[in-house]
């Protein structure tokens, strides 16, 4: 009865912009950017108790799922699988249940706002696409205490996904603050050709592919080249830990990530 008088709106993590001078780009990746974060003693210890408390007074009161246990191995296993396509199969092989149980899993992450399925680019494909989404909690920080770590876990890697979901949720935070018209999705062919994020619509085109390395190298770029094959009119960028903004080919543009953060909403509308 409220069509046309309510109006639906979400509050995301703190963003780079909003934090100024306080955001630290190592610690972000560590801890994310719930509020609380920045004025707790003990980030760490916050974020366990702030999953704990999810679990425990969303999923378990609400009755949403009847085995709260397998639950949360789930959402472990999803911090395994996050910036990945999900395989639906192998994650319920893994927690041990049906594929119809892992799609009601996925679908309480999304209604209670922790996570999103981000689809694969498909706008007048040239090339045979995959088909299947990509999976990420919505901050840095709650990937990072769900992630299982082991002897055999190279830190370099968890950073390396820590980076994309940072840029993720600051995409997410922008357009919604800015209310762009635009839609984030990836690019990935069947021949494993990918590019992190897309984001397409009235208000913009362009690509971002993300390195956790100071150095550019000619298999980085891969992607983004074969995506301006594809899409000549979008706009490509690189972000990377290097302190240098460069133009390579006439079309990349590589952007230092603290900067590429600090200055998003000026890059994608340039």
């Amino acid at each position: 009865m409220l069509a046309g008088r309510a109006l639906s709106m979400s509050f995301h993590p703190l963003s780079v912009i909003e934090l100024g001078g306080r955001f630290d780009l190592k610690d972000s990746l560590r801890f994310g950017h719930l509020p609380m974060v920045f004025s707790s003693d003990d980030p760490k210890q916050y974020l366990k108790s702030y999953v704990g408390t999810y679990l425990r007074e969303e999923v378990q009161q609400e009755a949403l799922v009847r085995n709260l246990v397998g639950f949360s191995q789930f959402m472990e296993v999803m911090a395994l699988s996050q910036g990945q396509l999900i395989n639906t199969e192998k994650i319920g092989a893994e927690v041990g249940v049906d594929r119809k149980t892992i799609e009601n899993y996925l679908k309480i992450l999304e209604d209670l706002l922790l996570a999103k399925r981000v689809p694969v680019f498909q706008k007048k494909a040239k090339r045979k696409m995959t088909t299947k989404p990509k999976f990420f909690y919505f901050d840095v920080g709650v990937y990072q205490i769900l992630r299982p770590r082991g002897p055999l876990d190279l830190e370099s890697e968890i950073h390396g996904v820590a980076l994309e979901t940072l840029i993720f949720q600051e995409l997410v935070a922008l357009i919604a603050q800015e209310g762009l018209d635009l839609a984030i999705s990836f690019y990935r062919t069947t021949q494993h050709v990918e590019v992190d994020f897309v984001a397409y619509g009235e208000d913009g085109f362009f690509a971002i592919e993300s390195k956790m390395s100071p150095r550019i190298r000619p298999e980085d770029l891969v992607g983004l080249k074969q995506f301006h094959e594809d899409y000549p009119k979008a706009k490509c960028f690189l972000f990377y830990l290097g302190t240098e903004r460069r133009l390579i080919d006439k079309f990349i543009h590589a952007v230092p990530i603290t900067s590429a953060l600090k200055n998003l909403r000026d890059l994608i509308s340039s």
